[in-house]
Parts: structure tokens; C-alpha cells; sequence
């Protein structure tokens, strides 16, 4: 014997619930205020990082006197003689740590997790093992110190070149991310450009 037809009323109700699911991130369509307050995050936070700093390096805290020195001297003149430099020490130590730090996520047990359902109905699986790589991590640093390889000022002294590895590495990072996202998708379906 065949089953009836849902009624009007409960395909409207699985629609609801199905919805919110096959549509976040896709109810609104981008404007140019939120395109430009986008751009400003992107630039802004960097540029905030760096002005602490040396405001901190040179200025001893004060945020009057950077300011006062980076209007004075002009920015071209004041970005060349305090921005931080680049350093290759910081740039191999922090690619090494991101290595370290994906290997653990690689080698070290976890439970098998899954994200939100996207969009196109994926559901992605992550290994979840952040606590127990939080602690590998940390006793490893606490040996290292103990033992006297590592020193634990090593972040501190670097500071300057790491400002620069971090912030680079997150901007390629993200236009990686973008340049796959056209190219090679993994999705194509959950793709939304704006």
C-alpha cells in the first residue's frame, strides 16, 4: 500500500528546518560597505600590531609620542627608520613551529569530529586532538627549558622578525585560500564570492 503525500503543511515545516541549513551565509548579498569595512579589518589590524610595537620599541608606551614623531618625521621617513624588519631567523622558526604544529595534528591520536552541515549538504570531518597537542607542545617547552635548549625569552627577543613572519604568512594563507577556492575547489557547491 502507498504512503499519502505530506501535506502542504508539513513539507512547509521540513522546508523550515531544511532551510537555515542549504541557505547560511547566502541570505544576503554583499554590499559595498561591507566590502570596504572588510578591507579595513584586513589592513587596519596589522598596521595596529605594528604601531603597538613601536610604540613599545622606541616610544617607551607612549602612543602621543609615536604619534607626534611619525607627523613630525612624515610616514615614509618614519615607516623606514622604525618599522620592524623582516628577519630569517623568525621566518625559519615560525614556518618550523607551524610544521611542529600540523605534524602533531597528524600524528597525535584524537576522536573524529564533524563541522556544521555547509550549505551543499557536506558534512567535514576533523580530527580533534588541539587539547592533547596543547599539552605535547608544553611539556616539551618545559623540558627543553628545563634542560636548557630552548630559552624561554626565545618569542620575546624575536619579536620584530615574528610580526612580520605571522602577519605575511597569514596574508598568503588567505590568498591561497582564495586562489583554490576559484581554481580548485574541494566544494564547488559551498562556494560564495561576494
Amino acid at each position: 500500500m502507498e504512503s499519502p503525500a505530506p501535506s502542504l503543511e508539513v513539507r512547509k515545516q521540513e522546508a523550515d528546518v531544511a532551510e537555515p541549513f542549504s541557505s547560511w551565509g547566502r541570505r544576503t548579498e554583499a554590499t559595498w560597505t561591507a566590502a570596504v569595512g572588510s578591507l579595513v579589518l584586513v589592513l587596519i589590524c596589522p598596521v595596529w600590531i605594528v604601531g603597538n610595537w613601536i610604540t613599545l620599541e622606541y616610544f617607551d608606551g607612549s602612543l602621543s609620542d609615536m604619534l607626534s614623531a611619525a607627523y613630525s618625521d612624515g610616514l615614509p621617513s618614519f615607516t623606514h627608520q622604525y618599522a620592524p624588519r623582516p628577519s630569517m631567523e623568525s621566518s625559519i622558526g615560525y614556518a618550523t613551529w607551524l610544521a611542529f604544529q600540523a605534524t602533531l595534528y597528524s600524528l597525535l591520536p584524537g576522536p573524529i569530529s564533524t563541522g556544521q552541515l555547509t550549505p551543499a549538504g557536506n558534512l567535514l570531518k576533523y580530527k580533534t586532538n588541539g587539547l592533547l597537542a596543547w599539552v605535547v607542545t608544553h611539556l616539551l617547552v618545559l623540558i627543553a627549558a628545563i634542560s636548557g635548549i630552548l630559552d624561554l625569552a626565545l618569542i620575546a627577543n624575536h619579536w620584530e622578525g615574528l610580526i612580520i613572519a605571522v602577519n605575511v604568512y597569514g596574508f598568503l594563507l588567505a590568498g591561497f585560500a582564495q586562489i583554490k577556492a576559484h581554481v580548485a575547489p574541494t566544494h564547488p557547491n559551498d562556494r560564495k564570492f561576494s
